[in-house]
């Protein structure tokens, strides 16, 4: 593992970016959100990257990545993954070896009512959103489970009380 970095994971809409900031405006280190970094290594959007490479290629550029983040070596960092980078066995090793994994951990609800509004989010466009949403997240679970190193209840926590918990010592979720 590369000391002193920090891994975000979980679901969409759980706050991983956000939290991230505030993460590493608290802690003194610098964020990167990946999808955003593949964005610009790319020269594609994730959603033109899915159009054009199936999530299958999109998978493949997310491991690149990450092995590039991991031979770059850079310390120091937070970073925010995109919601599916744990699926894939080989990212969830990956990321163990990046830096400490943090799994931000919330329900369908607060995921339907943070999105709401969202209209870029192929995934949420059904009038089903809020059961499908709750189907996903119990597909992902062992997955983000079996990488993370500390699991963080997200739902109805402001981003830095979340970073702060994320810098404690503190175990678990209520």
């Amino acid at each position: 593992m590369q000391e002193g970095n920090i891994i975000l994971t979980g679901y969409m809409g759980s706050g991983k970016s956000t939290v991230g900031r505030a993460l590493a405006s608290l802690a003194g280190m610098t964020f990167q959100d990946l999808d955003l970094l593949l964005e610009e290594r790319s020269g594609m959007s994730v959603s033109r990257i899915f159009e054009l490479e199936s999530d299958k290629g999109f998978r493949d550029r997310e491991s690149a990545l990450i092995r590039d983040l991991i031979n770059e070596g850079r310390t120091g960092m937070v970073y925010a993954t995109g919601g599916g980078a744990p699926l894939r066995e080989e990212n969830r090793k990956l990321l163990k070896r990046l830096g400490r994994v943090i799994w931000l951990d919330v329900t369908a609800k607060t995921v339907t009512e943070r999105l709401a509004g969202a209209s870029d989010r192929p995934l949420l466009m059904r009038p089903d959103r809020e059961e499908a949403i709750r189907a996903m997240l119990e597909e992902r679970r062992s997955a983000y489970a079996s990488c993370a190193d500390k699991r963080v209840c997200a739902d109805g926590k402001r981003p830095e009380e979340i970073a702060r918990e994320i810098l404690s010592r503190e175990e678990g979720c209520e």
